[in-house]
């Protein structure tokens, strides 16, 4: 589908910011507000690179699938400047990519946003960046998409096509976020949707992810006074926007501290603000002081000023120069370790990821023939892929004693890689990890992996999760994560 290159909504509204105004400060909270999983979150918006059809058009008709050649050139250039995260829109201007009946209620959802979010997620690993994904532009794109947000049989029938969606991607690592929608708050100001529609929706939705998915969930916020909105709703950090026009006050992350304007403690990244050649203060120095205030990451736009109106570039320079000798700029996936600092520990949701540091090996992995089982996600047509199933010698055990843990992996080709097994606890620490590096892997053979765990006698009771990993040797890249193997409970 084609479209005239639109404003960025955030762009459209600035106008109206002045007339609005920028509103009361925020309340400072007593609790700092933290980083994610101990990340600056260093990124940037792509936001689209062919309006309404990124996901969704497929490879013919303006999908990422069939556009590989700019999207390694968007990608190439963020990891080129030390960036871990790229900000990217799904269903832009009225969601043609959902299906619906007669009545405007969702019924499906185009199967070519799976071809083009498999292809953009391939790519991603190719530069080790992630992706903030964001759902919708709005809340008012046309009057169909509206009362999806304001009727709630129409609600639940958007949460039901979508759920598919967040279950299939939901053990790949470089789905870092799923954002619901781009600042709505616009539309609730001026009365073209309630507020009580707008949360109903991003809660339904929200809470779906969360059951269905380990990736994060945010809200892109019109502006940081939007925050207090959303106070003991699902959202795992917020993600406030700012432009030079909202001013210097209480809105203008780089004067005000996180620990400040965050109206609960959650962490806050700064998900749009200019960050191109000639600005005042420059660029390196609105990273570095997003930085410095203790915000959990920024996302500058764009990437992509070729497709927007507003022409936003990307000073590389800046960025590159502010990424320069920091060790925790991320997401990252697979090679690198958090980093070893005293930021403030998440409240947010944790990623389901392998980057802590391994320990030794205490296990001698052996072969057994299986029939192979699919795995979560898909990949490309004679493509490596990998098929892992994990078994536990009991569903449950008690404080002290001990659970094994059987691991089977099988590549669909002749390969070698690092197989990683990870147990996490009901609070999402991991408690225990094992791998063993430099495995050969005969096609369609599979191979097994025996490790035992002893629960601590202090160890919390509740839910524990496995997860099982295949990576290249020595952490050198990802070839597939299971961020939900099996469970078990601990009595």
């Amino acid at each position: 589908m084609t479209s005239p290159r639109p404003l960025r909504a955030g762009a459209l509204a600035l106008a109206a910011a002045l007339v609005i105004g920028l509103g009361l400060p925020l309340q400072a909270s007593s609790q700092a507000a933290s980083r994610i999983d101990g990340w600056f979150l260093f990124g940037a918006n792509m936001p689209w690179l062919n309006w309404n059809a990124d996901f969704g058009g497929g490879p013919t008709g303006g999908g990422a699938s069939g556009n590989l050649g700019e999207v390694d050139t968007k990608l190439q250039a963020a990891h080129n400047a030390g960036m871990h995260l790229v900000r990217w829109w799904v269903f832009e201007g009225g969601s043609p990519q959902i299906q619906r009946d007669g009545s405007g209620t969702p019924t499906g959802l185009n199967p070519t946003v799976y071809t083009d979010l498999d292809a953009a997620l391939n790519e991603a690993a190719k530069f080790d960046v992630s992706f903030d994904l964001v759902l919708f532009g709005g809340t008012n794109d046309d009057s169909t998409t509206h009362a999806w947000w304001e009727d709630s049989a129409k609600r639940q029938a958007l949460v039901r096509v979508l759920t598919p969606l967040f279950q299939h991607y939901a053990s790949n690592p470089r789905v870092f976020t799923w954002e619901i929608v781009n600042e709505p708050e616009w539309q609730s100001r001026n009365g073209q949707t309630t507020v009580a529609g707008m949360l109903a929706t991003a809660d339904a939705l929200a809470n779906a992810i969360h059951q269905n998915s380990h990736a994060l969930v945010t809200v892109g916020h019109a502006q940081m006074q939007d925050m207090a909105t959303w106070v003991g709703h699902p959202l795992d950090y917020y993600s406030p926007h700012y432009y030079d026009p909202f001013g210097t006050g209480s809105n203008d992350p780089f004067v005000t501290p996180a620990g400040s304007a965050s109206p609960d403690g959650k962490p806050i990244v700064i998900g749009e603000f200019p960050a191109d050649v000639g600005m005042s203060p420059n660029a390196q120095t609105r990273w570095q002081d997003l930085y410095s205030n203790g915000y959990a990451g920024g996302w500058n736009w764009s990437l992509s000023p070729e497709h927007t109106s507003d022409k936003i570039a990307t000073d590389f320079n800046a960025a590159a120069a502010f990424a320069a000798g920091k060790s925790d700029l991320g997401p990252r996936v697979s090679s690198a370790p958090p980093p070893p600092t005293s930021t403030p520990t998440s409240t947010a949701t944790p990623r389901a990821t392998s980057t802590a540091t391994p320990l030794p090996p205490t296990s001698t992995p052996t072969s057994v023939p299986l029939t192979p089982t699919p795995t979560a996600t898909s990949q490309p047509s004679g493509a490596l892929t990998w098929t892992t199933r994990a078994s536990l010698s009991a569903a449950s055990v008690a404080r002290g004693g001990s659970l094994q843990v059987t691991d089977r992996v099988t590549a669909s080709q002749n390969a070698s890689g690092l197989v990683d097994v990870e147990i996490y606890d009901p609070n999402w620490n991991k408690v225990d990890q094992r791998y063993w590096d430099n495995q050969a892997f005969v096609a369609g053979q599979a191979r097994t992996y025996r490790t035992t765990w002893t629960v601590p006698a202090g160890a919390p009771t509740g839910t524990y999760t496995v997860m099982l990993g295949v990576f290249k040797p020595g952490w050198s890249g990802t070839y597939t994560f299971n961020n939900h193997a099996a469970t078990f409970t601990v009595q």
